[in-house]
Order: structure tokens, then C-alpha cells, then sequence
């Protein structure tokens, strides 16, 4: 069973954002050590097919601001990223799926936006977390339903969950937008959730994961009822509250790779150069 199918787990919005730049291995790190279960993080396509963990759809790069599906994913990483006084590496999905493996929880959002190879993002993060045998530690989120709907099709074990917010078109008298075929997760903003739409879902069977949770108060209200998912940009204040309903401990261990482990397989990932992705 997939991990996001009970429980309520505290999880990093781009890891630890407060203390390290966003979406980086370093803000990851600092949310396994502030007690995070696991980490959401942005995925983007390279030009040259890598998917890449990035929120933002250009790059500064001196006075330039350069898309990244125009860039190689060497370009990408050829500077640091910035976001005020915070910089970092730009990581890639296999380098983050190689550091924590199966110890950690992944809800990966698939970002839109121009890209060289239409569809291969959905291919690439489908096939990473075969590979990595990730596919009940993690879910693929997306505000796209179409980006949902072929992740389902290239590999229908993967679970989905439709991210959205108060600008979403939701049919009168329903409390969330139509959901693509075989998404049962739904991920609303903390100002759409209240108790009759964890009524509603649970009644559908679909499974609540809430963004982005700063206030511990109402960190613990969502986990009594019922939310899988509490993201949070401060996982180490929300954390507490949520532990405090759940009784369960938190955080996940570090699997840093050794310098010579080599990549995961990649028989059941598209290759970058297959134009037919």
C-alpha cells in the first residue's frame, strides 16, 4: 500500500525553505533533520530530457532570465540558483531519489511550461521512481489534470493527486475540481479545507494532502481530520502538532550514495534521446 494512503505525515514544502534555498539538497537535508517524514519538490524538464528539481520555469542567469527548458541539464547546473541571500545547487530527481532511496516520502509535482519534448517529463519522473522502486513511497502531484491523466497511462500504479487553490473551476456544489481518471488524492490549499470536505473526499475515497501548513494549530486540527499530508515550509514547528494526534515518530534517515554506487537501472525510463517521448 502507498504510504499516502494513511497516516498524516509532516512534509517538507521544498524541504526547509526558511533555512536553505528551496527545491536544494541542502533544504532537504535540513528537512529530514527538523523532523519532516518527507519533502515535496518541483519537477522540470532539461532541453536535453533530465527532469530537474526546480519551482521556478527560468533561471537568472547575470542579467538574463533564461527558461530552463532551454537549457542543458549541465547549463542548469553550471551556477548556483538564487532566491534572495539563499543559493544552491540545482539538483536532479535521480540525484535526490539516490541520497534518501526508500527512506524518505516523495510527493513530486510535476511543473508546466515550454518544453523541448512535450510529455517526456511524465515519462522521465514515472520511470525514476520504478527504477528507484519508489512507487508506494512517493505521489506525482500536478495543478494539470492532462499531465495527471498521462503519468496514469505510462504507469498506472503510480498514485496522483490533483493540486489546487481558489482559483481552480470547481463544479457548483463540489469542493474540488474534476479529477483526471485514477486520481484519488486531492491537494488543496489550507484555506479551501474544512470538515465537510474531508467528509466528501472520504466518502469518494480520495485522500486529503494539504499546502502550505505554517501554523501549528492548525497543523494539528488537519491531522485530526484526517489530512495524509501536512506541507509546511517549517516542518520543525508544524511537526510537533501533528505528532502530538498521530503518536507517530517522525523524520527519515539519509541514504547518501557512495562515491562509487552507481546510477539506479534505467530499463523501464524513456531515454533522453528517444524522440519519440
Amino acid at each position: 500500500m502507498n504510504v499516502f494512503r494513511q497516516g498524516s505525515h509532516v512534509i517538507g514544502h521544498r524541504g526547509s525553505p526558511r533555512k536553505a534555498l528551496e527545491n536544494t539538497l541542502a533544504s532537504f537535508d535540513l528537512a529530514e533533520a527538523d523532523g519532516a517524514d518527507g519533502v515535496e519538490l518541483d519537477v522540470r524538464l532539461t532541453l536535453d530530457g533530465e527532469a530537474v528539481v526546480l519551482h521556478d520555469p527560468e533561471l537568472v542567469r547575470g542579467d538574463r532570465r533564461l527558461p530552463v527548458g532551454s537549457l542543458t541539464v549541465l547549463d542548469v547546473k553550471s551556477a548556483p540558483a538564487r532566491k534572495g541571500e539563499l543559493e544552491g545547487e540545482v539538483p536532479t530527481l535521480r540525484e535526490v531519489f539516490l541520497r534518501y532511496g526508500g527512506a524518505a516520502r516523495y510527493l513530486v509535482e510535476l511543473k508546466t511550461g515550454p518544453a523541448a519534448r512535450p510529455n517526456l517529463l511524465e515519462h522521465r519522473v514515472a520511470g525514476l521512481l520504478s527504477a528507484f522502486g519508489l512507487l508506494e513511497k512517493a505521489a506525482v502531484l500536478s495543478f494539470s489534470p492532462e499531465m495527471l491523466r498521462r503519468v496514469k497511462e505510462i504507469r498506472p500504479e503510480v498514485e496522483t493527486a490533483l493540486v489546487y487553490d481558489g482559483t481552480a473551476y470547481r463544479p457548483e456544489g463540489q469542493l474540488w475540481p474534476v479529477l483526471p481518471p485514477g486520481c484519488t488524492m486531492i491537494a488543496p490549499h489550507h484555506a479551501l479545507v474544512g470538515e465537510r470536505l474531508f467528509e466528501e473526499a472520504g466518502a469518494a475515497g480520495l485522500s486529503v494532502h494539504v499546502w502550505t501548513v505554517n501554523e501549528p494549530e492548525l497543523a494539528g486540527r488537519l491531522a485530526r481530520l484526517g489530512a495524509r499530508s501536512v506541507i509546511s515550509d517549517v516542518p520543525d514547528l508544524v511537526g510537533p502538532a501533528v505528532r502530538a494526534v498521530t503518536g507517530q515518530p517522525g523524520g527519515f534517515g539519509l541514504r547518501l550514495a557512495e562515491p562509487d554506487e552507481p546510477d539506479a537501472p534505467a530499463t523501464s525510463e524513456v531515454p533522453a534521446g528517444d524522440p519519440s517521448a
